[in-house]
């Protein structure tokens, strides 16, 4: 929130804040050390709108500079939890809270820690309150008789509940847990004499044992000798593991196992995967949760699987790929823990290598209250002598359905179910499915994609909206990029297949809310295209910014029984910058005369959101032809056009069935497949379904490209 200044407090990590023109930009984070569990702890923030200073006990712990002057914020004060309903909860007891209209020096600031009853110079003291909460720490102990934890679940035909006594007392801040199993499996595990082995190549024999709280076998791996960099840099090895499984049983069994791998090579990027004993992908469905916020535990992976373990003894090899499958860069979609970053919740984080991530969403809204997170470029650096293999940034935020109840408020994601039918390395694909609002307003399903390649981030959505129940969108959209607190947006360009419709200069002295573009229908053939040209950031702390586009390759609605065919685009004002520079939203919107969604009303829209760097020498991949699409147009809707375009396909299929056109899904329906393509720009990937086997299957593939 703009103006937004306290602190953060999350499993011991602790965080100053103080936010000038909105999102995280002035975050400080302080690990684990000074600030003390348990015991009592003072922290202080002091920003003279030119450095900000934390200090924990007295003591400093952090400086930043910034040089903007903090606006006055329109939120209430708060403790134990944030801004908004979705931040996360800090439990504790408070004791005193002091706000003052100067910056205290640090002598003040370690008197204040020691007894702020004490200070002299109370001048600029504008707030205080004292709770007297250390009296009541030493005085209460709060001990519970006579407890009992228990879970129950119902569904399927099914019950499955736990109960634990806790008896005869449970004195505060003992830790409990309890455990549900609900065990869906025909076989009860363990299965009795079964051994299962890996066999790291670089690293010693690991058994996998059963953990009846998980219900799977575990093999935990850590301190593995790589004789190969891992870290930053183009990782283009492989983590490899024999495993073996013996199993006594006569019939064949699916084993569920899970790799806790704690040596992790990058973890922004990893793709776990199942192969043959020769090393070729099994296809068999691999679930990648990680997380690298939580010091106690650092970076770590968690690999999932269902092992195929026929009678007798089953060999595969494990393999984890992380900057590179093969001579491209590999993508992953993963589950990313929040814990240790904010709150327990969890995001989805999409790369492409493992430079950081491409593209986040917050599909429970764990944390903020739009889908759309962090997005990054890929293979870009700045400026021709910048840093490669790193971070970067092309803008944050942006959201799917935003759909309003009859009080205007936002109808948030429920029910949300998610299969991750591939995590890479090649092309990955999660379909994620649910309901909008409490009452189940909307039901909705998308399917998220994004492919390997060695140009630019490019990711696929494939968008539902079933309207089951009226719902408001007058201050709604349908989709949105924006809401980034740093973008510099110029100017905004859109069009069609043929080309340009408008590129549009911002105009000088617009104030946020303005409608730069209001409603404006997309007109012409698709795919339609909208754009920043000249697009940049503030605060880049030395990392690459790009620009970013969206490309409507398909779009049907139905409002009120009237069918549309052509998107309407809004471009709001989100902010003008302290030097006049502005910052747009660009919002796919209902068309002009709707503002509702009633029962029956449809919208389906196939997505590209595409991150590329500005200029040539911001770009040091290895494909020759974007470059010079660079050099050519640079920061303008040409390079956009390019890949609108160059990627608006043309294929054929005998024996088989085109699902997708971009990417190319195909349906074998016989047992040779014929495939003509034409067009395509970058790597253009092929996915072949309802083959009779993973390997050994024949096809022919006849592919001709123009651009």
């Amino acid at each position: 929130s703009k103006g937004f200044f306290g602190f953060t407090i999350d499993e011991g990590q602790v965080a100053a804040v103080v936010n000038t023109v909105g999102g995280r930009n002035m975050g400080m984070t302080l690990k684990a050390g000074g600030f003390k569990i348990g015991e009592w702890n003072h922290l202080a923030l002091t920003y003279d709108g030119r450095e900000m200073r934390f200090y924990i006990n007295g003591v400093p712990r952090g400086k930043r500079s910034h040089a903007e002057p903090r606006p006055l914020g329109r939120g209430k004060m708060t403790l134990g939890g944030g801004p908004h309903k979705h931040s996360p909860v800090a439990r504790g007891v408070y004791d005193q809270v002091l706000v003052w209209d100067r910056v205290l020096s640090e002598d003040e600031v370690e008197v204040h820690a020691y007894d702020a009853h004490k200070m002299k110079n109370r001048k600029g003291l504008v707030f205080t309150e004292f709770f007297k909460s250390k009296e009541r720490l030493r005085d209460v102990d709060v001990v519970w008789e006579n407890a009992q934890l228990s879970l129950e679940l119902n569904g399927g035909g099914k019950n499955w509940k736990v109960e634990q006594p806790l008896m005869p007392t449970w004195p505060e801040g003992e830790t409990k847990k309890v455990v549900l199993d609900c065990d869906l499996r025909k076989q009860p595990m363990p299965l009795e004499g079964l051994a299962l082995k890996l066999d790291p190549e670089h690293g010693e024999l690991v058994t996998a044992t059963f953990d009846q709280a998980k219900g799977c076998y575990i093999a935990e791996i850590d301190d593995l000798k790589r004789p190969w960099k891992g870290g930053y840099t183009d990782i283009r090895d492989y983590d490899e593991f024999s495993i073996t499984v013996d199993n006594p049983s006569a019939d064949a069994q699916r084993v569920p196992l899970l790799i806790y791998l704690r040596d992790v090579a990058n973890i922004t990027g990893v793709v776990p995967m199942l192969c043959d004993e020769e090393g070729k992908p099994t296809g068999v469905p691999v679930q990648l949760s990680k997380n690298w916020h939580y010091q106690p535990y650092g970076s770590y992976l968690c690999s999932y699987m269902m092992l195929p373990a026929k009678a007798g003894q089953s060999t595969y090899t494990f393999r984890v790929a992380y900057g590179f499958y093969g001579k491209l860069p590999s993508a992953s979609h993963a589950q990313l823990s929040l814990v240790g970053y904010g709150g327990n919740g969890r995001w989805d984080q999409l790369a492409i290598g493992c430079w950081g991530e491409t593209i986040c969403f917050d599909m429970d809204m764990s944390c903020v209250d739009v889908t759309v997170t962090d997005v990054r470029l890929l293979m870009a650096r700045a400026g021709i002598d910048g840093r490669k293999w790193n971070w970067t940034d092309a803008g944050w935020g942006g959201d799917w359905l935003n759909a309003l109840d009859e009080k205007g408020q936002k109808l948030y994601p429920n029910e949300v179910k998610t299969a991750y039918l591939s995590h890479g390395p090649c092309l990955t694909e999660v379909k994620y499915d649910g309901k909008y609002g409490r009452n189940r307003e909307i039901d909705w399903a998308t399917t998220v994609r994004t492919l390997r390649t060695d140009d630019y981030a490019r990711t696929f959505f494939a968008l539902h909206y079933q309207a089951i129940k009226e719902a408001q969108l007058e201050k709604g959209w349908l989709f949105k990029m924006g809401r980034t607190g740093s973008a510099i947006t110029p100017r905004i360009a859109y069009g069609n297949k043929e080309g340009l419709l408008e590129e549009k200069t911002v105009p000088a002295l617009s104030v946020a809310g303005e409608k730069i573009l209001d409603q404006v229908t997309l007109m012409g053939e698709g795919p339609w295209w909208v754009t920043f040209p000249g697009g940049t950031q503030l605060n880049s702390r030395g990392r690459a910014v790009g620009t970013r586009a969206l490309i409507i390759r398909a779009y049907e609605a139905k409002f009120n029984v009237v069918e549309y065919k052509q998107p309407t685009l809004s471009a709001p004002v989100y902010r003008i910058h302290q030097g006049g520079e502005p910052n747009l939203d660009a919002l796919l919107v209902p068309p002009k005369g709707v503002d509702s969604f009633t029962a029956g009303d449809e919208v389906k829209m196939d997505i590209e959101w595409m991150t590329l760097p500005t200029v040539a020498d911001h770009y040091y991949g290895p494909n020759e032809s974007f470059r010079a699409a660079l050099v050519k147009d640079p920061n303008s809707w040409e390079a956009v056009y390019r890949e609108v375009d160059g990627n608006d396909l043309s294929v054929e299929v005998k024996g088989g069935e085109l699902l997708n056109t971009y990417p190319v899904i195909i349906k074998a329906t016989s047992k040779e497949v014929v495939v003509s393509i034409q067009g395509g720009v970058g790597a253009v990937p092929i996915r072949f379904e309802g083959l009779e086997k993973a390997a050994g299957s024949r096809t022919r593939c006849n592919l001709s490209l123009t651009q």
